[in-house]
């Protein structure tokens, strides 16, 4: 597979349920492709938009903020909705957030927040405001635990700093509580994640008033989990839960 074809947005038409699949800042479609691919045998439709700005060049990410990539994911449930019976939102990091945006303004049959970008761990974060009007960029790895996996993670290396900025802002946009969210509830976390807080993760569980929700906490990963050590059990967690909600 070239490293275009890895990056590209998916469709897998299956059944009358369908998945929206949401990938992080600086991240590509390619995180959730397993996940998306398990899914599409467990006989459910998927959807994995490219938001704007990724998968090209850094500079093209710098151009855009986040209601580029709401839109982007609206847009996309739409169409997933107009295909589909029931509607499954799953992200990944910022992905999630944007995930529990729509959640909150839509009927969704289930939300599924992997390494939900809510607190960021970042000690800049409150600092990006200004950096951000000085600087441009600056280096990133994934947080990605497996080397190998590592190694093959199509993401940025160099991390816009306006658009980290915008997602700064597109966190303070999230519910102050999330008592809205009353759909059936999924949220995995590693332990040991360098780029969120955990405490926003648990806050999304406490505060979500789901009579059916899970907490998963994983102990081999870093924040990509779809793609880390534990990928499999991600799948596995998420195809469950998928099917015994859908009943299918």
């Amino acid at each position: 597979m070239s490293s275009t074809d890895r990056v590209r947005p998916f469709l897998i038409v299956r059944g009358r349920v369908g998945c929206l699949l949401l990938h992080g800042l600086t991240g590509t479609p390619y995180e959730l492709r397993d996940l998306g691919d398990a899914l599409a045998a467990a006989g459910v439709t998927v959807s994995c938009p490219l938001l704007p700005g990724h998968g090209t060049d850094p500079l093209d990410l710098d151009a855009t903020r986040w209601p580029d990539w709401e839109a982007a994911a609206e847009a996309a449930l739409k169409d997933l909705a107009g295909r589909t019976d029931r509607q499954f939102l799953c992200g990944i990091s910022m992905g999630a957030s944007l995930a529990i945006r729509l959640a909150s303004r839509h009927e969704v049959a289930g939300l599924i927040a992997l390494s939900p970008a809510i607190k960021l761990r970042s000690r800049l974060a409150p600092l990006l405001p200004l950096i951000s009007r000085v600087k441009r960029f600056k280096k990133k790895t994934s947080d990605i635990k497996d080397p190998v996996a590592l190694a093959r993670h199509p993401s940025y290396k160099m991390q816009s700093l306006a658009a980290a900025n915008s997602l700064r802002e597109l966190l303070e946009l999230l519910p102050g509580d999330f008592s809205a969210l009353r759909m059936p509830l999924l949220v995995m976390v590693a332990a040991e994640d360098h780029v969120i807080e955990l405490s926003g993760a648990r806050r999304l569980y406490a505060e979500a008033p789901a009579t059916d929700k899970r907490f998963v906490v994983l102990e081999d990963s870093y924040h990509v989990i779809t793609v880390d050590r534990e990928a499999e059990r991600v799948r596995r967690e998420v195809v469950e839960f998928v099917r015994e909600i859908a009943g299918i």
